[in-house]
């Protein structure tokens, strides 16, 4: 009698699995949330670099901005780079758009970090308060009062 064969299926990961190893191979600490930024949008990077927001049948990402219209009261706005309608295209193709636009908005952000010249620490715009001075250290050695 013949030995069975058991056919096996090659089984691909679904976009969305696809998606989330992409996102914890590149920051692999936890996502964070903003209470201003929609549920379905995590900020990924420290400091934040990128925020994806993904619904049924879109991915949407964008570069990581914050704004303080008042002093104790930051506000994420984040900058679309691009959506992607992930259902209408091939899981492949899907998430090499994604990867590109995930690349593209961290280098962005990342091109607008600053190194404070007092404790070191690489900080996005919205936490300086000039171009190599953080606002921490701004109150701390140069008496500013936020």
């Amino acid at each position: 009698m013949p030995a069975k064969h058991r056919s096996r299926k090659k089984t691909t990961p679904s976009f969305l699995d696809g998606l989330a190893v992409l996102l914890r191979e590149r920051y692999p600490n936890a996502p964070r949330w903003f209470i201003d930024l929609p549920p379905s949008a995590e900020s990924y990077g420290d400091p934040p670099e990128v925020v994806v927001e993904q619904n049924e049948d879109e991915v949407r990402v964008s570069r990581f901005e914050q704004d303080w219209p008042h002093p104790h009261e930051p506000v994420v706005n984040p900058v679309l780079l691009g959506s992607v309608r992930w259902q209408e295209l091939a899981p492949a193709v899907a998430l090499e758009l994604c990867r590109l636009l995930i690349d593209e908005a961290s280098r962005q952000r990342r091109a607008s970090f600053r190194m404070c010249r007092y404790c070191g620490r690489t900080l996005g715009p919205e936490h300086m308060h000039t171009n190599d001075v953080c606002q921490g250290c701004a109150e701390r050695y140069l008496g500013v009062v936020h």
